[in-house]
């Protein structure tokens, strides 16, 4: 998810996440295995993409006192954290940039309904 991403759409760079075969994904990808640890972002494409956010759609990030926890926030507040404005330190953060999350489109739907905060120890 980039900054550029509002409420009612996600700019987002699709990946995959490996977590479990992290080591073997990045020497399928010739990457030195030595240094990846327990997981391993694949980005066959800088391409981005715009998705449509469902009106109902929630959030959720990870809350620092109960590692690697969730809590559900606002999706405004979600998209804060992707553009660095997100200022409550409760909330696992990692500057402005890019941010890593899941996002779930529900089976039907065309936007997404779901957006959770990747957790990186």
């Amino acid at each position: 998810m980039t900054p550029a991403s509002t409420a009612s759409s996600l700019k987002v760079d699709v990946v995959c996440f490996f977590v479990e075969d992290a080591e073997l994904a990045a020497a399928e990808d010739g990457v030195n295995p030595t240094g990846v640890y327990n997981e391993y972002i694949r980005n066959q494409s800088a391409r981005l993409r715009d998705v449509p956010v469902c009106t109902d759609a929630t959030a959720h990030m990870v809350y620092k006192p109960e590692l690697p926890n969730t809590r559900a926030v606002s999706v405004e507040d979600f998209l804060g954290y992707a553009d660095g404005s997100l200022t409550n330190s409760k909330f696992q953060t990692f500057g402005g940039g890019l941010a890593l999350a899941r996002l779930t489109i529900p089976s039907g739907s065309t936007c997404v309904g779901t957006l959770t905060q990747q957790y990186l120890p």
